[in-house]
Parts: C-alpha cells; structure tokens; sequence
C-alpha cells in the first residue's frame, strides 16, 4: 500500500486530500441535520449513503487530474526538445542528463557524446575556473546570465549566453536547469568594432608598414584564419608581399597580377569571397595554398587616393564557418584605416620630399645636398675613397633675368638641370642648393684625370645654346671643384672651398673650372680676415650711416631719406655693403650690427625736421618678436611719431610664415613698413593687397623695363593698384631724366636715385632737409 501511494503525482495526492476532507465534513452535517426529524438511523444510513457516492466519484477526479498533470509534462518535453536555444538538465556535480538538439548543434556533438559527461569537458580551458565559481553561486540564488565559451570538436570556439536555475524538489535529486543561447556572431561583431577603433588609434602612433602588419595579424586572429597577407601593387604589373601575419605566409612573395586573387582584386576593385579555392576559375591559385590545406579566401582592395596599390588577402582552411558578408565588411573597414594611413604617410613623404627638392627643377636642394655630403664623406674616410663636390654658377644669368624676365630664367634654369643630370651617373647626386648655382657630388674621382674628365663633360653641356621662350640664349657656366682626400672635411668645409675655386673660375673669365688648392686657400683666409675684422668694428665704432634723400618726383622736393650701412676700415677704408653685408649674415653679426643701425637711425631721426621720415632696412636674421620690442622702446627713447620710421624688408621675408605676425605687431605701434625690390621675383601684385604693408619700393629692374613694350604698363599696374590700395608706391635707381618724365606720367609720385643724389653722410643729407639752419651755424 505504501508503495502505490508513491507512485501518486504530488498533484492527485493534494487533489484527494481537497476533495476528501468536504466531503466527510457534509456527510457528518447532513447526519445532524437529519437525525432530531427522521431519526438516528435514517440519519446515519444518508450519512454513508452520501460517503460511497464521494468514493466513488473521487476517482474519475483523480484520473481527470492525472490526465492534465501528464499533459503538461509532455507539453515540457517537448518545449525543451523544440526550443531554438540549446537547453540542459544537468546533475549537481554538472554532470549532462539531458539535452535538446540545439545544444548537441550549438556544441557540434550528438546526445550520446554530451549525457552522462560534465560539462567542463566541453568548456573552454580559460573558463574552467568561473564556471565552477558560477555554479556556486547559482545554487545561492544567483541567476544573472554570463557568457561563456565552449570548444567543438574541430577547435572552434562558440560564445553562448548562460542562464542557469537550481531546482531543489525535495523528495527527488536536485538539478540544475541550463539554457545556452548562442552569441558567437554577436561577440565576433564586437571584437571587430574594437578592433577597427583600436587600429585607427594605432595609425596615429605608427608608421604604415608597422601599422600593416598589425593589422593583418588583427584580421588573422578575428576572423579565425590561417593567414592575412598584405600585397602591394608594383609598376612592373606584379604583386610583392609587403605584410604579413606570419612569417610563413601563404603563398610566393611576388605574383602576376593578371592571374593572383589580389591582382583580380585590385584590377576590379572590388571584395572577392572564394569559399572553395578547388573550383575557382576566375584567378590562379598558388600549389603551396592547396599544400597546406588552405580553401577559402578573401579578398579585399585598400583605398588609396593615389589609386588602388594595396590589397589584403585572408587564406583559411576548408574547416569552419565560410566567410559570409560580415567578414567581407570586416575587412573592408579594416583595410579603409589602412587606406587612410597609407594616405597620410605618402603626405607626409610628399611634404618631406619637397623639403628636400628643389620646386624649380626637381633636384635635391641645398638640404638634401648637405645631407648626402655628410653620409657620402663618413663612407669615404671608412673605405678611404675620394669624394669630389663640383660647383657651378652661371655665368651672365642676371643679364637673363634682366632683360627677359623671371619667367625666361626659370625656364633655362630647368634647361640647365635637364643637362646636368643627363651628365652624371645614377649614383651621382645634382642639387642646387639656391640662386643659379648648381652642386654635382661624384665618387668616381679617384683620379686627377677622372674629375677633369667630369669637369669638362658639365661645361661642355653649355656649348649648345638653351632654347627660352622662342629664342636662343648662350648661357656658360664657371666651375670650382673641392677634393675630399684626408678623411676630415666637413660638408660645409668642401662647399666652402669649391665656393671659393669657383669665384677664381669667374675672376678669370668664366667659362672653365678651378680646383681649389693652396693659393685659393689664401684667398680663402683673407676671407676670414674680413670675418674677424668684422667681428670687431661694432665695437671699434667702424660703422657709420649714410642717407639717400627720398624725394616727391612732381617738385624734387625731400620728403625722407633712406639709412644706409657703410663700414670706415682702418685699413680698407671705406668698404661698401656688398663687400660685408652677406659675411655679417653667414655669421649671424648682422644681429647686433642690424640692432646698431636703427638705434643710430632713430637718434639721428629725432634731431630731423618733421615730417621727414627715415627707412631702415632690416636683414632677415632680424625679424623676429624681439625686433617688435626693440622698436617700442627706441620710440619711447627718442619721443618718435611712430610713423615717421619705416622698415624695409624685401620680397623673399613675405614668402616666409613668420613673418606676418612680426609685421603686423610693428603696424600695430604705427610704424610703417616697406616692401623693398619689388619686381625681383618673389612677389605679385596679388601680395601687396594679402600682406599687411604699408610702402612699396619698385626695384630698379622695373625702371630699366620702361624701354621695353610692356615696361610702362607693368609699372602703371603696379602704381594704380598702390594708390587703390592707400600705399605709398617709390621708384628705385632713377638715374635719368627719361625715367623720371616716365614716372611722372604714369602717376609715380616718390622716387630716390643717383639722379637726385647719392648716399651722404648725415651732415651733407641735414643740409638738404634744413638748409637755413645749417647755414646760420657755417656764419656762426
């Protein structure tokens, strides 16, 4: 009897108890009841009478209950066996007593391989030690979801989404109750969005060929492949391995591009997906792809603005998921970052490569030249070489540019480039370092003969006449040379002395070479006599000014004067500004001897009549913020109306960046500001409306172009455009009446010239500013 009460549900056992128990209450009413009107016995008789009907009743309840109770047993079953997620019952020690098909799919094992074993086994070895912690916790009541990771028999690694329950149902074994929802997809997407945003945050760390390779070792490792390679297109109709994510990679280093995956890739620019490399017939494929049992691939093109030149190339085995379109999208965005690196960094190479070029003709400038000197004169003192430097400078350029224009010297300049370069070896360096000065470097020079040779085959390719502009220009060329033999010249040391070779071709005629030797080296040293000499006349107070009259052309009357240095040597008696000027750059003694030259202009500018005002010329060492306080304090010094001093800089300053910030601030104080030589090259017309000045000196080119056709209408542009512009406009070099008429007439209003007078020294130049007074002091 016991033994049958077990096999009751739970459910008809409590079904019986709430029927049994009214019904003995009612059988027992209804004998009360009935006994006081029809007597005990009748009483008792309907008492039982109304129990066996309960009993019999009670079981067709009790079956009807069962029948439900089973029902929904069966409706559990085979919720559980249907369900799209992968479910479990497993035993307390996480043992798997039951599973659905979605887990034996989900886990890529059937029933019988997963019942009766642990779960663990199937788990992935680094999360061993959560699951046990997680079980733990799940029987405390924790039911929060986790994710895990489970190994399939082929190695691949599934992400699920955990949701665990203990059951506890007293009378029975307690069980856990598992659904594992598969989130590998959803987990590989966030790796892939990670790994995108990572990778754009490495292309601003690293250089493009670090950046590729980490990138096809980040493609590598998400998408589960064997290899991710990275081919570069080449000019010869190839593609070369320029990354890898492993040193063995996946195929030859250089393919054809007509029969590769990435040639096909890149031809078409598009993504191509090959998920059985055995039948593919649009591309060939490498015999060593097949010989490491490789048979998937894709493919995708990098992005470039110079034109598609990169591709990646990902090779996986026949193993595994097939790569579908997320994975194409994956590597798309991938190689989009790559594309972008690849795109700064040939910016950047662009930048440096003008850095060191020439923007004229395309040679190395004077950057590259000392570069390549340096490099090539540590190799020769190792292997004890010679190295020869031969610099040319043209002879009778400025005539060119003079009578021809800009324009013209350009173009032969790119003519004479053209030549040089079709002169020398490939291993031979041609630079020009500035100007019409032209630098070839040679290491075949082990011998006297051998640089003469080279010598004379540079200044024969001047022989032939250049043709500029429709006409045909003889232009020669001299030649210094400068011999590296000791192992311990410096760059500058060999440009120097071939500067110095070169300037002796030139006092002897032109049109050949000098190698520099002991005699130039003299010459060289009365240089540098002149160096030191200059070094000391600031503080020997061997500096003086003189001042050319600025003059209103209409009535020739003074309005203001131009300061000019002069040096009184001790010796060399008066030396004139070409003589010094570039030595005192070279060295960097412009600085303090520029510093002299306004301290003494404005002195001198304070004891002149107003409303004369003085012109400094300004070197480009000088331009600086410190030159802006400079002038704020030698106004306040010496009480100067501001805009009674003006300061000169020259055409090339405008091109430089620094240089606006510096002028403006000068502005700023009410000092005026000039652009001199104007007409030289450097700037236009267009300038002298964007650059904040307030004078404009035409160089004298200009005035000796008034002869020629179109002269006057280049100077009545650029005066017209000046008045438009509220600026003052001053002719340079006037020299004849002719010119002055000329300028008159075209509207030019300010001039200075040796027509009007010469430099003076400040008494002379008082005189013509104040004649009056300085007369009354001669009386006196």
């Amino acid at each position: 009897m016991g033994t049958a009460w077990k096999r009751i549900p739970p459910p008809a056992i409590a079904v019986v108890a709430l029927v049994a128990v009214p019904t003995v209450v009612v059988a027992i009413a209804l004998g009360l009841l009935a006994a006081p009107r029809f007597g005990t016995a009748w009483a008792v008789s309907a008492g039982v009478a109304y129990l066996v009907l309960a009993a019999a009743v009670a079981p067709l309840v009790l079956r009807v209950d069962e029948v439900r109770v089973r029902r929904a047993s069966r409706r559990f079953v085979q919720g559980f066996e249907d369900a799209a997620i992968g479910m479990a019952i497993l035993a307390p020690d996480l043992r798997l007593v039951r599973v659905n098909d979605a887990l034996c799919d989900l886990l890529g094992r059937p029933a019988e391989d997963l019942t009766g074993h642990s779960i663990l086994e199937f788990t992935h070895p680094d999360d061993l030690i959560p699951s046990v912690a997680k079980q733990k916790s799940i029987i405390k009541g924790d039911g929060a979801p986790i994710r895990k990771r489970y190994v399939r028999p082929d190695g691949a690694v599934v992400h699920v989404m955990l949701t665990s329950a203990f059951v506890d149902p007293g009378d029975a074994e307690p069980y856990f109750f598992s659904q594992l929802q598969d989130v590998t997809e959803q987990h590989r997407a966030e790796r892939q969005k990670a790994a995108i945003a990572a990778l754009g945050r490495r292309a601003l760390d690293v250089d493009s060929r670090t950046l590729m390779n980490e990138a096809t070792g980040i493609v590598c490792d998400i998408l589960e492949a064997h290899s991710c390679l990275a081919f570069r297109r080449l000019a010869d109709g190839e593609m070369r391995l320029a990354a890898s994510s492993s040193d063995d990679g996946s195929g030859p280093l250089t393919v054809p591009i007509d029969a590769s995956q990435t040639g096909y890739t890149v031809l078409r620019n598009e993504s191509v997906v090959s998920n059985d490399l055995v039948a593919e017939t649009r591309f060939a494929v490498p015999a060593i792809v097949f010989e490491r049992g490789l048979r998937r691939a894709l493919s995708v093109p990098v992005p470039e603005r110079a034109g598609l030149r990169h591709a990646l190339l990902v090779h996986a085995p026949a193993s595994g998921r097939a790569f579908g379109v997320e994975d194409v999208r994956f590597v798309e965005a991938v190689a989009n970052v790559l594309g972008g690196a690849l795109d700064h960094a040939a910016t950047e190479d662009e930048l440096r490569r003008r850095a060191l070029e020439d923007p004229l003709t395309g040679l190395g400038n004077r950057a590259l030249l000392m570069s390549h000197l340096e490099r090539e004169l540590r190799h020769g003192a190792r292997l004890g070489s010679r190295l020869s430097l031969l610099l040319l400078d043209l002879d009778r350029f400025k005539a060119v540019n003079d009578t021809l224009g800009h324009a013209a010297g350009d173009a032969l300049l790119r003519q004479v480039a053209t030549r040089l370069s079709a002169c020398v070896r490939d291993e031979d360096i041609v630079a020009r370092p500035g100007g019409d000065e032209f630098v070839v470097v040679s290491t075949r020079t082990d011998s006297d003969q051998a640089i003469a040779r080279i010598a004379q085959r540079l200044i024969d390719a001047f022989a032939e006449p250049f043709q500029v502009e429709g006409r045909e220009l003889s232009c020669g060329a001299s030649m210094g040379i400068a011999v590296a033999v000791s192992g311990e010249e410096t760059a500058g040391e060999l440009l120097r002395d071939a500067d110095v070779a070169m300037y002796r071709a030139k006092e002897i005629g032109g049109g050949r070479f000098e190698v520099f030797d002991a005699t130039l080296r003299e010459r060289l040293v009365e240089r540098l006599t002149v160096e030191d000499d200059l070094r000391h006349a600031l503080e020997r107070d061997e500096f003086e000014l003189h001042y050319q009259p600025l003059v209103a052309l209409e009535g020739e009357d003074v309005v203001g004067f131009e300061a000019l240095l002069r040096w009184r040597h001790p010796q060399r008696g008066l030396v004139q500004p070409l003589d010094f000027i570039e030595i005192a750059e070279e060295t960097g003694l412009i600085r303090p001897i520029g510093s002299w030259v306004l301290q003494t202009a404005c002195a001198e500018l304070a004891n002149m009549p107003e409303p004369i005002y003085l012109s400094v010329n300004l070197s480009a060492l000088q331009v600086s913020h410190d030159l802006v306080d400079e002038v704020e304090g030698l106004l306040k010094r010496y009480e100067l109306r501001a805009d009674r001093l003006v300061l000169e800089i020259t055409e090339r300053l405008v091109l430089e960046p620094r240089t606006k910030p510096v002028v403006e601030r000068l502005r700023g104080l009410g000092v005026h500001v000039a652009l001199d030589d104007f007409g030289t090259g450097y700037s236009s017309l267009g300038s002298l409306q964007r650059f904040p000045i307030d004078v404009v000196k035409l160089d004298r080119v200009l005035l000796r172009a008034l002869a020629d056709e179109s002269g006057p209408a280049v100077l009545t542009a650029v005066v017209e455009l000046g008045r438009a512009l509220g600026l003052r406009v001053i002719a340079e070099g006037i020299e004849s009446r002719d010119q002055l008429d000329r300028l008159r007439h075209i509207g030019c209003v300010l001039g200075q010239g040796f027509l009007f007078a010469r430099p003076l020294p400040l008494a002379e130049a008082r005189r013509l500013v104040d004649p009056p007074a300085d007369a009354d002091r001669d009386a006196a």
